[in-house]
This record gives structure tokens, C-alpha cells and sequence, in this order.
């Protein structure tokens, strides 16, 4: 089957290929409807076993398609054209290989509204699931829960269902469940390191800029370019990017590929596009999503200034610079919606630990992504938070802070929270020893110190913590948004109270998030009362007894609200 053009311009039907101007159904076809987007029509095809494609103007081809119909059909590829001036066309389904599997995923199932409905023994083990599929008609993946030796045969890839829709991201800190593709045609990609939160979208299919990949990766689920931080995510990603490179190589003589410079007819070089620009400075990546921590890998700069990429040149992957005006594939990350495990509070700020695994500047957008970033303690109750945290965790667990990134500290207090804060000597253990860059909590640590220094090349835990205000620093730029792991009642993380206490009758709520007075006033009448009256000595001493210095909201300062 030939491979068809995709530009920016035009949207990106992951497992599919646009042939632009191809607009003629071949043999049996059913009409769709005729407004409904791509996404929707390839969601459609993908329920199908005997689906082929779909044209933009709503038919669904139901029979085999080649590249010699495509072309009678008005379709052009990249070789005859130079470029495409409409996305309006023939999207077609990638062809299955014979007898191969694509390399095995941890954390993914394919959702249940693409279950192959064939008569099949499911409780096999995952070798002969695997088997199972490859012998079956109409089966494109299989998702196997491993607990139960579950196998279920699905009428999509991961990469055509859509990571993160179609594709559910499901416990990925854990080996519970299990997911492989039949080996295909087309070039487009899903890949992870086991048993974590994260995965990479290689959208093969849709050559561009490097200005254009936020904007592609931008539909699914809000991902963004991909950015690296461990050497087990840079190791999948080169051998992924070495395997679509080979299936492009592969390609008939008029196939397209996203060679470097423009897009080309060729076997390379083959170009993905990744979230960072080379420092002509410093002479490092620096990677766009505001993350610190660059992997110590060696990469060739092919321009100085220019953009990051994995280039497969010869059938091997590396890390390089290229010009960003080159057409190349773009790489997006996409997070798990996280596995909460245990929630609790500090002060009035809400901490949510979750199961999920992955890097210390993975951890940060995993973070940002629900308006949140990693748990920041701070002072006494963070030192208790971190006993209540640690006594429950499945594992060390990310903080936020590090050490310098281009010196060795010399003692530990040169180690800071992300806003620059310094970290208290308290919270760190006995045994701590300066050197690493990223701060994990440790299980396992003692009451008068939590806190070590760790590589920051190694995936961990995550806790992340609302609102983005508490501690001493000033306030991290995170995206506000709802979490969308948290109960509707919690969903008020401004306005937690730290402690409650009854008194003569009423009930005392003590909130210390920062405010002014005019917003404590406000936040009190949210909550059903109002600020804090004192009329006798009573009342003066359980809020001394209970607060602190500055607790009494006056004047306009901002201060704590009782």
C-alpha cells in the first residue's frame, strides 16, 4: 500500500494515512455522516473488522484498497505533488503483517467497545493470547490482565483506538495489565518503559515542522512534544523510532517518508521530532516545558540553535539538532490520569499520592496537568505529613526541589524546593549525602528526617499537592484546573480547612493559605460563617493555642483567616 501525505494543516487519524484527493469509495461502502470528523469516522472504521478506510466527505470503505486504485482515484502521494493543498481525501487503514507482534506494553487496555465478538477460549496465558490473535481473523490487539490470565481480542491497535481515549491508560505502575498490537504497515507508534505512567504517540503519518508538533499532539488529551528525562524512556523511544523507520524503508518506491530536509522518497534520514531546542549558550538541550533536568547523553548538532529530534539515520537512532523548518514526525508524551492511593492534608493544602510511576521532571507535568505540582513539606506538619505518607506508600515518592544542576553541592543545603525556597535540615535523614540532583522521599526513613538525594535518571512515585501557594517561596506558573482524581467535595483546594476545633457551640475553622482580609471575609461566608470575633479570653486563647503568629486576617495584609 502507498503512503500518503499528511501536513500540519490537516488533522492526524493515528494508524491511518491521508491520500489527499482520493474522494471515490471502493466496492462496498456504507455512508457515515457526512459532518462528522475524522476522529469520529476512524472511530467508526476501527468497530469494524472488514474496514478499510474512510473518505472525508463520510463513507466508510469496506474493501481492500491499493495504491494503483488509490491513484485511479485521484489520490496523490507526496513524490508526484511536493506538498498538498487540501485535506480532503481517502484516510486508509494500515495493512497487518503476517505473523508479527508488536513489542509488549505495560498499564494499556484497549477500551471494550472495540471487543472482537468471536467465540474464543479467554483464560490463556499471554504467549498464547498473543498466538491467539495472530491466528484470528479480524484481530488487530489483544489486552491481557494478567491477574486473571484474562486475554481479549480487540478490533483496533492501541494506536489506532487513541492513546488516552480508545487506548486507556490503566494502573501503568504495575505489570497487571498488559497490551500488544499486530505488527502493520503503517509507521505511527505507541511505546513506553514498563510499568510506567507515561507514554510516547510517534504520529509517523503526519511529517511537519518542529513550530507544528505542539499544535499535533495538542488533540490528544492536551499532550504535548515529548521531552526525556531517564535512560529507560530514551531507549524505548530510539527503538521505536528504529522500528517505524524500518517500516517506512520498507515502503513501495512512491511512498513518502519524513526524511530530513523536506519530505523526501528515500530511506532516510527519518526525523522525530522531540520538545527542545539546542542552546548555542551553553551548548545543552533545553527543553521547552520548562523542565531542568537533561539527560547526560551525547547528541550531534547538525544546526547550532536548532531543534531536537531522534534521527534514524542507517537504521540507527540518535539524538540530534536539526534545522526546525525540516519536515519530521512529531513525538508526543502522554501521562496516565494517575491511580490515587492515599489522600491527605497539610495545613489547608490537600496532598493526593498516586501509584503511578515515572521520572522527577516527568512527575512535574504530570502535576501541572491537574493544576497541581509536586508535594512540597514544609515545617513540622510536613515532617508529620511525610511519616503518614511514607507509612503507606508503595515506594519511594518525588519531591519537589533539587540541587544544582551544573555543580556537585558541596553540603546539603544548597538543596531547594522549586520556587527557590531553601529545605529545611530537619527533613532530611541522618545518612543523607550530597551529590545526586532530585530529592526523593524515602521508605523506610526515620521521624527526624525523610528526605535523601537521588539520581535524577530513575523513576519513582508521585505526590502532588493543591494549592500551588503553600510554603515560603512565591507561586509556581502551573496551570489551574480541577483534578480530575479528586471527589467533588474536594474539589475546594483554596479553602481546606488545616483544623477545626468546637467551642461554646461553634465550630472554629482554621484556613492557612494566604489571603487578604476582603478574600478571608468572603471565604468565610463560603464556608457558612463569618471571620473570627474576640470577646472574651476564652476564645483568645484557643486561637493563640491553635494558630500562630499572623493568624488573624487585618488591615488588608496577607494573612492566615480563622
Amino acid at each position: 500500500m502507498g503512503t500518503g501525505l499528511v501536513t500540519g494543516r490537516c488533522p492526524a487519524v493515528p494508524g491511518y494515512q491521508l491520500w489527499p484527493g482520493a474522494q471515490r469509495a471502493f466496492g462496498a461502502a456504507q455512508l457515515g455522516a457526512p459532518n462528522a470528523t475524522a476522529a469520529a469516522l476512524a472511530w467508526s472504521c476501527n468497530l469494524r473488522t472488514d474496514c478499510r478506510g474512510f473518505t472525508t466527505a463520510g463513507q466508510i470503505v469496506l474493501s481492500p484498497l491499493s495504491k494503483q486504485e488509490l491513484a485511479a482515484a485521484g489520490g496523490n502521494n507526496i513524490s508526484s505533488t511536493g506538498g498538498a493543498t487540501s485535506c480532503e481525501g481517502l484516510y486508509v487503514r494500515a495493512d497487518l503483517l503476517d505473523g508479527e507482534m508488536t513489542d509488549d506494553l505495560t498499564g494499556l487496555e484497549v477500551s471494550h467497545e472495540f471487543d472482537l465478538d468471536v467465540p474464543y477460549y479467554r483464560r490463556v496465558p499471554w504467549g498464547a493470547c498473543k498466538q491467539l490473535c495472530l491466528g484470528t481473523p479480524g484481530c488487530r490487539s489483544v489486552s491481557f490482565l494478567a491477574s486473571e490470565e484474562l486475554c481479549t481480542m480487540k478490533t483496533a491497535t492501541c494506536v489506532e483506538a487513541g492513546l488516552g481515549s480508545g487506548c486507556v491508560q490503566r494502573h501503568a505502575s504495575t505489570g497487571y495489565f498488559l497490551q500488544s498490537d499486530r505488527a502493520g504497515t503503517g509507521a505511527d507508534f505507541v511505546a513506553g518503559t514498563p510499568e510506567t505512567s507515561l507514554h510516547y504517540l510517534g504520529l509517523s503519518s503526519q511529517p511537519l515542522a518542529a513550530s507544528e508538533a505542539e499544535a499535533a499532539c495538542s488533540p490528544f488529551g492536551g499532550a504535548r512534544p515529548a521531552s526525556l528525562h531517564t535512560t529507560s524512556d530514551l531507549r524505548a523511544l530510539l527503538r521505536a523510532a528504529e522500528k517505524a523507520a524500518a517500516r517506512m524503508g520498507a515502503s513501495s518506491s512512491n511512498s513518502s517518508s519524513i526524511r530530513g530536509g523536506t519530505a523526501s522518497v528515500g530511506g532516510g534520514p527519518y526525523v522525530f521530532w522531540l520538545y527542545g531546542v539546542h542552546s548555542t549558550s551553553s551548548g545543552r538541550i533545553t527543553w521547552l516545558d520548562s523542565t531542568r533536568y537533561v539527560l547526560p547523553f551525547n547528541f550531534s548538532v547538525s544546526v547550532r540553535g536548532g531543534c531536537t529530534a531522534v534521527v534514524v539515520a542507517n537504521g540507527t537512532a540518535s539524538l540530534a539538532t536539526r534545522a526546525c523548518t525540516e519536515q519530521g514526525a512529531p513525538v508526543c508524551a502522554v501521562y496516565a490520569p494517575g491511580d490515587p492511593g492515599v489522600r491527605f492534608q497539610t495545613d489547608s493544602t490537600m496532598v493526593v499520592g498516586f501509584n503511578d510511576r515515572m521520572g522527577p521532571e516527568d512527575a512535574v507535568n504530570f502535576c501541572a496537568g491537574m493544576g497541581a505540582m509536586p508535594h512540597r513539606p514544609v515545617g513540622a506538619r510536613g515532617r508529620e505529613a511525610l511519616a503518614e505518607l511514607m507509612a503507606v506508600a508503595r515506594g519511594d515518592i518525588w519531591i519537589d526541589g533539587n540541587g544544582p544542576l551544573d555543580l556537585r553541592p558541596a553540603a546539603l543545603s544548597n538543596y531547594t524546593y522549586g520556587d527557590g525556597s531553601l529545605i529545611l535540615p530537619e527533613l532530611w535523614a541522618n545518612d543523607a549525602a550530597p551529590g545526586p540532583d532530585c530529592i526523593s522521599a524515602a521508605v523506610g526513613g526515620r521521624l527526624n528526617g525523610w528526605l535523601y538525594p537521588n539520581t535524577c535518571d530513575e523513576a519513582r512515585h508521585v505526590a502532588c499537592q493543591w494549592p500551588v501557594r503553600n510554603g515560603p517561596g512565591a507561586s509556581q506558573p502551573i496551570p489551574s484546573a480541577p483534578s480530575p482524581n479528586l471527589p467533588s467535595w474536594e474539589d475546594r483546594t483554596v479553602s481546606l480547612p488545616a483544623r477545626v476545633r468546637l467551642h461554646r457551640g461553634g465550630a472554629y475553622l482554621f484556613i492557612t493559605n494566604p489571603t487578604t482580609y476582603p478574600q478571608g471575609v468572603d471565604m468565610c461566608k463560603e464556608l457558612g460563617g463569618n471571620m473570627v470575633s474576640i470577646h472574651d479570653g476564652a476564645t483568645d486563647t484557643l486561637l493563640m493555642q491553635v494558630g500562630r503568629a499572623g493568624l488573624l486576617g487585618c488591615g488588608g495584609r496577607r494573612d492566615h483567616v480563622v
